[in-house]
């Protein structure tokens, strides 16, 4: 059977900077992206829609940069001190209510709710395994709650170096979004995005065996067992990393930031030795493309050893949404995107990359799928175009 690939969508922020205006800054925007779900969502609702329109079959919500850290720093008349925890289930509320808005607005239906009609989708082809185009719940990494964000650096504080507090903030943060009656019903997917260091790879597969066991037992969640729970895999959950080229590397692969190898980070994701729950997919996100086809490769190395040891009962899906730059490096300290130093030459256009990697991993690979979209700097013309390329393989 021929391996599914899915569109996700491309980069929210840097779409919000670059098509719509928006400016960010740590002092007045804390929240970076999430701030639109207060400040202005009828524009994120466009921004949005421009993704839906590719068409896209994964969209994901605002929330990646929606912390507690987030609000406390976020000041308003009302609240001059910052804004309350409890500020967020009304965020998430209105952010997966945009989302679904902005599908909508361009002549879909509204997706299914994520608990039911699991194996159709809008236009009932029983081959597509969910309603799409589907709604994922976006949670950043620990870094991103930090000043400066130190996603990209993974240089996490004492307690983002401690596996069990980091597994404690993750399911803090999980709960206040359940207190949201949409985040419950609506998204199909949870996506943890741009992990840097391994600690948090570990702290979320412990936060999956927890959910797991909460909704075997009935309880409200994302990402419903439906029956499941015995197969050890969290539908439909995924975990990706980032992989700077400042990192450390492994025969010129580039690692996670703490010094990680790609191998060990896919073998933390999905090895049984870490948790009895793994995510349905693995993935890599903010990352330069010319290194992925390698990092795909470490990834499937470590799949292919992981069954063969009886630590991984089958290849998971697969997740790819590089930066949609060629080349261009992000600087947290003066928030801009910079030019390259390492003087690649000419390449191909970035869908070309893109898809030829993805047609590496099908040919080479035994993945159960792959979602395939952009990260920071992808626009939605750079994902139509993606989705046309691949539609012509």
């Amino acid at each position: 059977m021929p391996c599914p690939i899915y569109i996700l969508d491309g980069g929210l922020g840097t779409s919000l900077e670059d098509e719509y205006g928006v400016n960010f800054s740590s002092s007045a925007t804390p929240l970076w992206s999430s701030h639109v779900i207060l400040s202005d969502p009828a524009k994120l609702k466009q921004c949005q829609a421009d993704f839906a329109a590719c068409p896209v079959d994964i969209l994901t919500t605002a929330t990646y940069q929606l912390s507690v850290e987030g609000l406390s720093r976020t000041k308003t008349e009302e609240f001059p001190d910052g804004l309350p925890e409890d500020k967020i289930e009304q965020m998430v509320d209105i952010a997966v209510e945009v989302t679904l808005d902005a599908v909508q607005s361009r002549g879909h239906s509204r997706p299914a709710l994520a608990a039911t009609d699991e194996g159709q989708d809008q236009e009932g082809d029983s081959t597509v395994p969910f309603p799409v185009p589907a709604i994922a719940l976006s949670f950043g990494p620990y870094g991103a709650s930090m000043v400066p964000s130190t996603e990209y650096s993974g240089n996490y504080d004492a307690d983002g170096l401690s596996t069990p507090l980091l597994a404690e903030w993750h399911s803090h943060r999980i709960e206040l979004f359940l207190r949201s009656a949409r985040a419950r019903a609506v998204p199909r997917f949870w996506a943890f995005e741009t992990i840097p260091r391994h600690e948090e790879v570990l702290a979320l597969r412990r936060v999956l065996d927890h959910r797991m066991l909460e909704e075997s037992k009935g309880e409200d969640g994302i990402g419903k067992t439906n029956g499941k729970e015995d197969s050890g895999v969290h539908p439909h959950t995924w975990i990706s990393c980032i992989f700077p080229p400042t990192a450390a590397s492994v025969d010129g692969t580039p690692c996670l930031p703490d010094g990680t190898s790609a191998f060990d980070a896919a073998c933390y994701m999905l090895s049984r030795s870490h948790g009895a729950t793994r995510p349905w997919g693995i993935g890599i996100n903010c990352t330069k493309i010319m290194h992925v086809s390698a990092l795909v490769r470490a990834y499937a190395d470590a799949a292919t050893h992981l069954v063969a040891t009886g630590e991984l009962d089958a290849w998971p899906v697969l997740v790819l949404y590089p930066d949609g730059t060629n080349g261009e490096v992000y600087n947290t300290s003066t928030r801009a995107w910079e030019a390259s130093k390492e003087g690649d030459g000419e390449r191909e256009h970035w869908e070309v990359q893109l898809a030829n990697i993805v047609k590496m991993a099908v040919q080479e690979g035994q993945w159960e799928a792959v979602v395939v979209g952009g990260c920071c700097k992808a626009s939605h013309r750079d994902i139509r175009r993606l989705a046309e390329v691949l539609k012509k393989e």
